[in-house]
């Protein structure tokens, strides 16, 4: 049985699908809505508040932490996410990430049972 995970950020929401693609049947799907599950960020609406309406920001951190958290959500469902053979994403339509190093100088190999970020 082959399955796939397709996850969709948006501005106030994680959501993440794992599809059987021989049967063509929805494994499981679920969904993280920022403001609700990761309060600390401050993000009600998926970002901070700020004066200026130009302005719009969200912790990338936030993005990663819902990343777990919709993992998790995945794996109490009883998905076993070692039979994923592909991940599809899509992202915020404007969202940029900045960064101050280069991402290959903290990469390394991922494991299941270690936290995306420290």
């Amino acid at each position: 049985m082959a399955q796939f995970l397709g996850l969709d950020s948006s501005t106030q929401s994680l959501s993440a699908i794992v599809v059987d693609t021989d049967s063509g049947q929805v494994v499981a799907s679920r969904n993280v809505v920022f403001g609700e599950r990761l309060p600390g960020y401050g993000a009600p609406k998926g970002f901070r508040p700020n004066p200026d309406p130009h302005v719009v920001e969200s912790d990338p951190l936030m993005w990663v932490d819902a990343l777990e958290l919709v993992l998790g959500d995945l794996r109490a469902a009883g998905v076993d996410l070692s039979r994923i053979r592909g991940v599809s994403g899509a992202g915020q339509q404007h969202g940029s990430v900045y960064l101050s190093r280069s991402i290959d100088s903290v990469g390394g190999d991922w494991a299941a049972d270690v936290p995306l970020r420290d």
